[in-house]
């Protein structure tokens, strides 16, 4: 089905449905973004027990890489599991305590906040916690951490002024919901 023609992300805290989600939209794989940082994960191994500079050096890893995948596809269209916004929270998230990881960390954070004022997409769906989150041996399976991302993306989303359209219900009525909006979005 080629009703896409968007450049379109996903957006979301981790087990939320994102990958799902995209599975079950009959999305062409050239023109699929696959999350990021689940691919980098099998180079850096294990997230949660990395050093500081380590989880920096892996986000700032994701952003390159996310941000290379949007300009190759950049004259055309996409789909993507996941966003700048995702990853720029999840940063956001990495604690630092001694000055250059701080330093690093504000510089990685001010090159992605740069891509997010210039709104690449032509559609965001923030999906929000609705399900129990599923230990599939990769994520992080602390629930108060998921509660904290999922917030800070939403908030991320509304305080740098990005139109977003909420994704709600079972994995068929998002499928229903995001086909309704791209096809508004085509008229």
């Amino acid at each position: 089905m080629d009703i896409w023609k968007l450049k379109i992300a996903f957006c979301g805290a981790h087990g939320v449905g994102k990958t799902t989600l995209i599975d079950s939209l009959d999305i062409e794989p050239n023109k699929r973004i696959k999350e990021i940082a689940r691919e980098l994960l099998k180079e850096f191994w294990d997230l949660q027990s990395m050093a500081t500079i380590s989880k920096l050096r892996f986000q700032s890893k994701c952003f390159k890489k996310q941000k290379e995948a949007e300009e190759r596809l950049r004259d055309t269209w996409f789909v993507s599991d996941r966003s700048i916004h995702d990853i720029y929270v999840y940063t956001h998230m990495v604690d630092v305590e001694w000055e250059f990881a701080i330093e690093f960390k504000e510089y990685i954070l001010k090159a992605m906040h740069y891509e997010i004022k210039q709104n690449n997409y032509d559609i965001v769906f923030y999906i929000p916690i609705e399900f129990e989150l599923e230990n599939d041996g990769v994520r992080n399976m602390d629930l108060q951490f998921q509660k904290d991302i999922d917030s800070m993306i939403h908030n991320s989303l509304i305080i740098n002024k990005i139109p977003f359209i909420t994704l709600k219900g079972t994995i068929e009525e998002r499928v229903a919901q995001v086909k309704q909006v791209v096809n508004m979005c085509k008229l």
